[in-house]
């Protein structure tokens, strides 16, 4: 069956769309005030503040900025915490598979090439990743957009906060909707969608104009992978808002976006952020420091009550001024000048001030970036510090490592499509590769289990003095792979098990030579030495014979 038309004006069809439109921006309404308030009081404001930008109301001056940089604090931290641009942060696996050498190998490099096409200076995933880490950090969550590849790259980028509405599968706790909208000019928009009569209409008119558009990517009933556009899993519809229109048609193998959330509500899409947490407190510290400021303008010039009856011009103000007065107008008048408001005494505002700081810095986890380790601690103490610091953020990003594991998977298959792995091993053939999300966070945690591996050969090697058999206990070389792979050592740096199996063959046919030779001149010793011995008896007997 043909794939429907790009261009339709089927009523009912804008109908359905415009219905879930409408449920989908009611499920996200709860969320907008506080996203609008983060917007003005804690996030930098960037492309991901709303883009109907004036309904919320501004704060006067942003005065404080503990907030925002403890979100940009948090955003450098958490990208050092999940990402390593030196090392693989996706780690092929295949389930209920036992993998020999060259399928190890394989996978391997398949994580090298993904690290580079994600992680190299050209790329565009690194930059799109910071700004949806920011998002993440204070709006509670980020859309990361994961195009085809062009021109060697994958396209990514992020998408703002308020331009996105989206829902997910409560069992998978996957996301699997998206209803982005986005405005183009409507020359541009008449060059993107050309089947599109009424687009050419406009264009002609007035190409300047700005027009609405919303791309709806949903779950497709009986879609399968590899069918046509409208008969993939995924199906993307975009849709012309003031023209009522569907405009454009697409279809996706995989969800093509991929949702962060920091901290999650129950069977909720969004979720929340530190951002959200510090809000008020941030609020709150600007409203003092408003005051502060009134205060401080009063003290330096203050409101006058002036019962001079204008004698006094005390509107002059300036330094070293002569200001006549006459002094037979004054008679009786005690006080011709007292301020409206007595001098105020502002050091216990600036003390809260100081508290909220402080909480905000905590909210954001920044106080962990101020190093406490002195010189009178001990290495011992200063990796517990760290064990501690490594066991608490790994609940923290818990939630995002479970939504980076689609990002392998799209990346992956984006790359295979465009040939840019090799050729798999035969015994990867139909075998399905799954992507595991492994940030220095559990780099770093997975050392620790090389740590326990030493310690046990520790306590073996002190038992083996007591009792010899002790050290058949362990498996050395299984435990040196263990480690090494916990390490992150390269496959092809770790010998395989035929090439062990070769080796201790080897070693077992050296050690028998060893013994044959060692055999045969034992052996030709005797020899030699009986026949000495004869030698010996010949020469007694003949003697004995001419005697």
């Amino acid at each position: 069956m043909n794939a429907p038309a790009a261009h339709t004006i089927d009523r009912s069809e804008y109908d359905a769309f415009a219905n879930r439109h409408e449920e989908l921006k009611q499920n996200r309404l709860p969320h907008e005030p506080s996203w609008g308030e983060i917007g003005d009081f804690v996030a930098t404001p960037l492309n991901t503040h709303p883009i109907s930008r004036g309904d919320f109301q501004t704060p006067r001056a942003r005065i404080d900025g503990t907030a925002r940089i403890g979100a940009q604090r948090l955003q450098a931290m958490l990208n050092g915490y999940l990402f390593n641009p030196f090392t693989p942060y996706f780690k092929a696996r295949v389930v209920d598979h036992r993998l020999r050498h060259e399928d190890r190998v394989y996978l391997g490099e398949v994580d090298r090439r993904m690290h580079h096409m994600m992680s190299g200076a050209r790329s565009p995933f690194r930059v799109a990743m910071g700004r949806a880490l920011y998002n993440t950090v204070a709006w509670g969550n980020s859309s990361l957009w994961l195009g085809a590849i062009k021109n060697g790259q994958i396209n990514t980028s992020t998408i703002s906060v308020m331009d996105a509405w989206v829902d997910h599968d409560p069992q998978t706790q996957r996301s699997d909707t998206m209803f982005r909208q986005f405005r183009l000019s409507a020359w541009r928009a008449a060059k993107n969608y050309p089947a599109s009569t009424t687009l050419q209409e406009v264009a002609a008119k007035n190409p300047q104009t700005q027009l609405t558009f919303v791309q709806a990517i949903e779950p497709n009933m009986g879609g399968k992978v590899g069918g046509g556009k409208a008969r993939k899993p995924f199906i993307e519809k975009t849709w012309y808002l003031e023209g009522r229109e569907r405009v454009d048609v697409q279809g996706y193998d995989e969800y093509p976006a991929t949702h962060l959330r920091f901290y999650r509500f129950d069977n909720d899409a969004y979720g929340y952020g530190p951002g959200l947490e510090v809000l008020p407190w941030s609020k709150l510290i600007h409203a003092i420091e408003n005051n502060n400021l009134t205060a401080e303008e009063q003290a330096v010039n203050p409101t006058l009550l002036d019962f001079s009856n204008g004698v006094i011009d005390h509107k002059d103000r300036r330094p070293g001024v002569t200001i006549g007065v006459d002094q037979n107008a004054l008679f009786g008048i005690q006080k011709p000048l007292t301020r409206l408001y007595d001098p105020v005494d502002l050091r216990p505002s600036y003390q809260r001030v100081e508290n909220l700081r402080t909480q905000i810095q905590q909210a954001f986890f920044t106080d962990w970036l101020t190093p406490r380790e002195s010189g009178t601690q001990t290495a011992t103490e200063v990796n517990d510090r760290r064990d501690v610091r490594l066991k608490a953020m790994a609940g923290i990003v818990s939630g995002m490592e479970h939504d980076f594991n689609m990002i392998g998977e799209r990346v992956f298959l984006q790359m295979d499509r465009a040939g840019m792995f090799p050729e798999a091993p035969e015994g990867l053939h139909g075998q399905d590769i799954v992507f595991d999300f492994i940030s220095p966070l559990a780099m770093a945690q997975q050392q620790g289990e090389v740590e326990k591996l030493m310690s046990f050969l520790q306590v073996v090697a002190t038992a083996v003095p007591v009792d010899a058999m002790a050290g058949k206990v362990p498996d050395v070389i299984e435990l040196v792979r263990e480690a090494g792979r916990a390490l992150g050592i390269k496959e092809e740096l770790i010998h395989s098990q035929e090439f062990l199996d070769q080796a201790v063959k080897a070693a077992q046919d050296d050690e028998a030579a060893a013994r044959e030779a060692e055999y045969a001149q034992s052996a030709a010793g005797v020899l030699r030495d009986g026949g000495q011995g004869a030698a010996s008896l010949l020469n007694s007997n003949a003697l004995q014979a001419l005697q």
